[in-house]
Protein backbone atom coordinates (compact mmCIF):
# COMPACT_ATOMS: atom_id res chain seq x y z
CA UNK A 1 0.00 0.00 0.00
CA UNK A 2 2.59 2.73 1.03
CA UNK A 3 4.42 2.00 -2.79
CA UNK A 4 0.72 2.36 -4.27
CA UNK A 5 0.47 5.50 -2.75
CA UNK A 6 4.10 6.81 -3.70
CA UNK A 7 3.35 6.06 -6.97
CA UNK A 8 0.07 7.89 -7.02
CA UNK A 9 1.97 10.92 -5.76
CA UNK A 10 4.71 10.76 -8.86
CA UNK A 11 2.21 10.36 -11.03
CA UNK A 12 -0.12 13.09 -9.64
CA UNK A 13 2.48 16.10 -9.57
CA UNK A 14 2.61 18.71 -11.85
CA UNK A 15 5.25 18.57 -14.52
CA UNK A 16 7.65 21.14 -15.54
CA UNK A 17 8.80 22.10 -18.89
CA UNK A 18 12.57 21.12 -17.60
CA UNK A 19 11.19 17.45 -17.95
CA UNK A 20 10.62 17.62 -21.70
CA UNK A 21 7.09 18.63 -21.92
CA UNK A 22 6.24 21.37 -24.54
CA UNK A 23 3.54 24.09 -24.33
CA UNK A 24 4.31 25.06 -28.21
CA UNK A 25 3.85 22.45 -31.14
CA UNK A 26 5.23 24.81 -33.74
CA UNK A 27 8.18 26.71 -34.06
CA UNK A 28 8.57 29.77 -33.10
CA UNK A 29 7.99 32.71 -35.81
CA UNK A 30 10.68 35.40 -35.54
CA UNK A 31 11.16 38.35 -37.63
CA UNK A 32 12.61 37.99 -40.68
CA UNK A 33 13.38 40.36 -43.37
CA UNK A 34 10.72 42.87 -45.00
CA UNK A 35 11.24 44.39 -48.81
CA UNK A 36 12.21 47.62 -48.77
CA UNK A 37 10.55 50.27 -51.27
CA UNK A 38 13.47 51.83 -53.40
CA UNK A 39 11.94 54.17 -56.55
CA UNK A 40 9.48 56.08 -56.64
CA UNK A 41 9.93 57.25 -52.84
CA UNK A 42 9.07 61.42 -52.18
CA UNK A 43 8.99 64.13 -54.99
CA UNK A 44 9.32 62.31 -58.66
CA UNK A 45 10.36 63.44 -62.40
CA UNK A 46 7.84 60.39 -63.65
CA UNK A 47 6.90 56.65 -62.50
CA UNK A 48 7.28 53.98 -65.13
CA UNK A 49 8.30 51.02 -62.31
CA UNK A 50 8.30 50.37 -58.83
CA UNK A 51 11.72 48.88 -57.53
CA UNK A 52 12.25 46.86 -54.21
CA UNK A 53 14.51 45.27 -52.55
CA UNK A 54 14.72 41.22 -52.28
CA UNK A 55 13.65 39.07 -48.99
CA UNK A 56 16.04 36.10 -48.93
CA UNK A 57 13.90 32.80 -49.53
CA UNK A 58 11.25 34.77 -50.56
CA UNK A 59 9.85 33.31 -54.15
CA UNK A 60 7.15 35.59 -54.79
CA UNK A 61 6.11 39.36 -54.30
CA UNK A 62 2.84 41.61 -54.11
CA UNK A 63 2.87 45.49 -55.09
CA UNK A 64 -0.12 47.57 -54.16
CA UNK A 65 -0.17 51.01 -55.80
CA UNK A 66 -3.12 52.90 -54.12
CA UNK A 67 -4.43 56.79 -55.25
CA UNK A 68 -4.62 59.56 -53.01
CA UNK A 69 -7.97 58.47 -52.14
CA UNK A 70 -7.04 54.98 -51.15
CA UNK A 71 -8.17 53.62 -53.94
CA UNK A 72 -6.43 50.63 -55.48
CA UNK A 73 -4.57 51.56 -59.05
CA UNK A 74 -2.83 48.85 -59.42
CA UNK A 75 -1.96 45.65 -57.89
CA UNK A 76 0.38 42.54 -59.03
CA UNK A 77 2.20 39.56 -57.71
CA UNK A 78 5.29 38.66 -59.35
CA UNK A 79 8.59 36.54 -58.96
CA UNK A 80 10.78 39.79 -59.61
CA UNK A 81 11.78 42.85 -57.63
CA UNK A 82 10.24 45.41 -60.35
CA UNK A 83 7.08 45.94 -61.58
CA UNK A 84 6.34 47.99 -64.61
CA UNK A 85 3.35 50.00 -64.95
CA UNK A 86 1.21 49.63 -67.62
CA UNK A 87 -0.39 52.20 -70.39
CA UNK A 88 -3.60 51.91 -68.35
CA UNK A 89 -2.05 53.50 -64.67
CA UNK A 90 -2.31 57.40 -65.14
CA UNK A 91 -0.84 59.16 -62.72
CA UNK A 92 -1.43 62.57 -62.60
CA UNK A 93 1.32 65.51 -61.78
CA UNK A 94 0.71 66.98 -58.07
CA UNK A 95 -1.16 63.92 -56.78
CA UNK A 96 0.10 62.03 -53.33
CA UNK A 97 0.05 58.20 -54.41
CA UNK A 98 0.88 55.50 -51.62
CA UNK A 99 2.57 51.54 -52.55
CA UNK A 100 3.54 48.74 -50.56
CA UNK A 101 5.11 45.02 -51.35
CA UNK A 102 4.35 42.48 -49.82
CA UNK A 103 7.36 39.04 -50.08
CA UNK A 104 6.26 35.55 -49.47
CA UNK A 105 8.11 33.59 -47.50
CA UNK A 106 6.70 30.72 -46.63
CA UNK A 107 3.18 29.05 -46.98
CA UNK A 108 0.14 31.70 -46.67
CA UNK A 109 3.15 33.65 -44.97
CA UNK A 110 3.81 37.50 -46.17
CA UNK A 111 6.82 40.00 -44.45
CA UNK A 112 5.30 43.65 -46.08
CA UNK A 113 7.06 46.86 -46.38
CA UNK A 114 5.91 49.96 -44.76
CA UNK A 115 3.32 52.16 -46.87
CA UNK A 116 5.86 54.36 -49.41
CA UNK A 117 4.44 58.12 -50.60
CA UNK A 118 5.45 59.62 -54.04
CA UNK A 119 4.41 62.46 -56.34
CA UNK A 120 5.26 63.43 -59.59
CA UNK A 121 6.57 67.04 -59.78
CA UNK A 122 4.30 69.00 -61.38
CA UNK A 123 5.35 70.92 -64.63
CA UNK A 124 6.35 74.22 -64.33
CA UNK A 125 4.47 77.11 -67.01
CA UNK A 126 6.62 77.65 -69.71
Amino acid sequence: LPAAAALALLLARPRTLDEGASLHRAPTITAGATPLPQSPVGMVNDVAMLRWTAVPGADRYRVTLFGAEGRVLYDVELADTQATLPDSVVLAPGVAYLWKVEARTGFDRWAVSDLVQFSIVRESPR
